[in-house]
C-alpha cells in the first residue's frame, strides 16, 4: 500500500530538496512567515488563494 504525502511533508520536501529557508518560501508566495510556520507544522490549512500562489510558483520552478 502506498502511502499518501500530507500537505505538510510535501510542503517540508519542496522547500527542502530546494534548499530553501521557511522566510524565502514564504516571500516567494508572498505570506507572512508565521502565517508560513503554522502550515509548516500543521496547525493551519492554507486558504485556496496561497494554495493558488504555491501551485504557480511550484510549476515556474
Amino acid at each position: 500500500m502506498v502511502k499518501r504525502m500530507s500537505f505538510v511533508e510535501k510542503l517540508r520536501m519542496l522547500y527542502g530538496k530546494q534548499n530553501w529557508s521557511q522566510e524565502k518560501l514564504s516571500k516567494m508566495v508572498n505570506l507572512h512567515r508565521s502565517g508560513f510556520s503554522r502550515y509548516d507544522t500543521g496547525k493551519s490549512i492554507p486558504g485556496d488563494e496561497t494554495l493558488l500562489n504555491l501551485q504557480i510558483y511550484i510549476r515556474s520552478i
